[in-house]
C-alpha cells in the first residue's frame, strides 16, 4: 500500500515545529508528554512503520502487545525550529517559539 509523503501532508511538519516548541494543543495530542516542565526537544523527526494486529493465540498478544509494528524508512528527516523557519515563513504560518524564548 502506497504512503503518502510528508510533502503531501504538510500538517506533520506543521505539528512536528508545535512538538519542537513544547506547544501545549500540539503536546494535548500524545498520551504522554516526556517533555512536560522540561525543555522541549532541540530536534524530531518522523518514522514510518507499518503495523498489523498481533494473533490472539500468538505469544505477542500473550503479552498484551497487540500491534506488531516494522520499520519501513524514514518518513522525515531530523527537524530543528531554526531549520523550519524558512518553511513557515513560505506558508505564512507563525513560527512557533519555545517557552524559555519568551521569558
Amino acid at each position: 500500500m502506497p504512503c503518502q509523503t510528508y510533502e503531501q501532508n504538510e500538517w506533520v511538519i506543521h505539528l512536528a515545529g508545535k512538538l519542537l516548541a513544547n506547544d501545549p494543543a500540539a503536546t494535548s495530542l500524545l498520551a504522554l508528554n516526556p517533555f512536560q516542565e522540561k525543555e522541549p526537544p532541540r530536534w524530531i523527526r518522523g518514522e514510518h512503520f507499518r503495523y498489523k494486529f498481533s494473533r490472539i493465540w500468538g505469544t505477542h498478544s500473550s503479552e498484551g502487545k497487540w500491534w506488531i509494528r516494522k520499520r519501513i524508512a524514514p518518513y522525515f528527516p531530523p527537524l530543528n525550529l531554526e531549520g523550519l523557519k524558512k518553511y513557515f515563513q513560505s506558508r505564512s504560518w507563525p513560527l512557533p517559539s519555545t517557552p524559555s524564548k519568551d521569558k
